[in-house]
């Protein structure tokens, strides 16, 4: 029978992944971002990445930048519904299946509509959301 008692021998050094002089090379360039990460990682060597390095450095509570993504609709675009709502009216059809399609596919068939039929309501991407009716 086993003894429960016995503790597994535990290896007396354990390999880091980051050395203290690592880690105060982090502190020295902080604020961290992509750039200074991937430059960290090139500098320590051993395989390191820059999502490596990015995380260390979030254990450790070193400050970390993340790059800021623009977002791609503008403030004053359509959402998708309303230009589906338009195409709707405008064809007579039923075109809820078209939310799941590209803002920009859609915003595309509302000016094309717009320059074959003139005098139907149309949408315009420019503007705020609000149906125009071109007369």
């Amino acid at each position: 029978m086993k003894d429960l008692n016995v503790v597994p021998a535990v290896p007396a050094t354990k390999k880091l992944n980051y050395t203290p002089e690592m880690v105060t090379r982090m502190r020295a360039l902080a604020p961290l971002n992509l750039e200074k990460a991937t430059l960290l990682a090139l500098e320590f060597g051993g395989g390191k990445s820059a999502k490596s390095v990015i995380a260390k450095a979030k254990r450790e509570g070193i400050e970390y930048q993340a790059k800021i993504v623009p977002t791609k609709k503008a403030k004053n675009a359509p959402t998708k519904k309303e230009l589906v709502e338009v195409l709707s009216q405008v064809t007579g059809l039923r075109l809820f299946q078209l939310e799941k399609a590209p803002a920009l596919a859609l915003q595309e068939l509302c000016a094309y509509i717009a320059r074959i039929m003139p005098g139907e309501v149309v949408l315009d991407a420019n503007e705020t959301g609000e149906s125009d009716s071109v007369s």
